[in-house]
């Protein structure tokens, strides 16, 4: 396993950064066209990170880790601007995007794509609250 992980570290990764609220989710690369949005939360991380760790937020529902063809479905790289969150309980522009109980990171504002129909209603069934930036898809 690549960085001397066993199988599943990234998952280990991805439920000790949503224990930790201050742990920071951050892009390793900064290219538009390797960067990929969760359709469900708008965390952006590149597709490498995503196969590696899953979603930070959306992780126990989408199980994208380890799964590059789930990766696909239930991210995007057709997303316009982005705003970085620190401190999303104390930050306004949190409460503004609905992202005061999401993980630090990178988050995309807008994201021209949708999740496939099955995913919507798993997250329905786990009445999970989509991010503003998806309102509009």
């Amino acid at each position: 396993a690549r960085g001397g992980e066993g199988e599943g570290g990234g998952v280990v990764r991805a439920r000790a950064a949503m224990r930790n609220p201050d742990a920071q989710v951050v892009p390793v690369e900064f290219s538009q066209t390797k960067l990929r949005a969760c359709l469900s939360c708008s965390l952006i991380k590149t597709q490498r990170q995503f196969i590696d760790a899953g979603c930070d937020n959306c992780e126990p529902l989408l199980n994208l880790a380890g799964d590059a063809e789930r990766v696909a479905e239930c991210t995007s790289s057709a997303f316009t601007g982005c705003y970085s969150l620190m401190r999303p309980k104390e930050s306004w522009v949190a409460k503004w995007q609905l992202t005061t109980k999401k993980v630090p990171g990178c988050y995309a504002i807008q994201i021209d794509a949708k999740l496939p129909e099955e995913v919507e209603e798993l997250l329905s069934r786990g009445r999970i609250q989509r991010n503003r930036a998806n309102a509009e898809c």
